[in-house]
């Protein structure tokens, strides 16, 4: 389960730092426009859909006997904790900024990193 969560930790948050890159980057005529784009949030959303049951995973198996219940319902809660706040501070990251389109993807992506490198040590 650790290496599940580790990989998907790392394609989710390349998902999120090529978001910037993919809106300001040209592509050639060929490809539709906002393919690069989709292309950012379909690998995000696919490893983050990976990420959650491999992390209800991963704190089963660390779970001490008796608290395997609490151990489930913690990723949840601290996932949904992340969706209720993490907006409004990447909101205000970018209007601090004054930075380009989708840096604030960059950001979170980035923080997403440092999870997964102190999940590595773990």
């Amino acid at each position: 389960a650790k290496n599940s969560v580790i990989a998907s930790g790392v394609l989710s948050s390349a998902g999120l730092i090529a978001i910037p890159f993919a809106l300001q980057t040209p592509l050639p005529e060929s490809l539709p426009e906002g393919a690069a784009f989709a292309a950012a949030v379909l690998l995000w959303s696919t490893a983050v859909a990976a990420q959650k049951p491999a992390a209800t995973a991963l704190a089963q198996e660390y779970a001490p006997d008796g608290a395997e219940a609490t151990a489930m319902a913690l990723p949840r809660a601290c996932g949904d904790a992340v969706y209720l706040f993490a907006p409004f501070m990447l909101g205000y990251v970018a209007d601090w900024a004054a930075a380009p389109t989708g840096l604030e993807c960059a950001v979170a992506g980035i923080c997403g990193l440092l999870g997964t490198a102190a999940l590595i040590i773990l």
